[in-house]
């Protein structure tokens, strides 16, 4: 039995190759390169645009605008709402 080929995102190679050329502006990531998975835990991987979350992280983020707003505190302006939420799942969302 030969090995199979599999490469990027889970693609076969051939199938990867009739695909022409991969750049920034038609990439799109597979679920298994976005993410890292041990066990029920998912850490992401990739915070690029268009960053959509699942519902897990949505109701993360939820939680800590609702603390900041509690608390009256914010994020400094220098970080960016994808920077932010990286060092946020760094902390392990606490």
């Amino acid at each position: 039995m030969e090995p199979l080929n599999m490469g990027i995102g889970g693609m076969f190679a051939q199938d990867f190759l009739k695909a022409g050329p991969v750049n920034k502006d038609n990439y799109v990531p597979m679920e298994d390169d976005i993410f890292i998975s041990a066990g029920k835990d998912k850490q992401r991987l990739i915070f690029g645009e268009p960053l959509e979350f699942t519902p897990e992280e949505k109701e993360r983020v939820d939680e800590f605008d609702k603390y900041l707003n509690d608390n009256n505190l914010q994020v400094s302006s220098n970080y960016n709402f994808r920077e932010r939420f990286r060092f946020f799942q760094g902390c392990g969302f606490n």
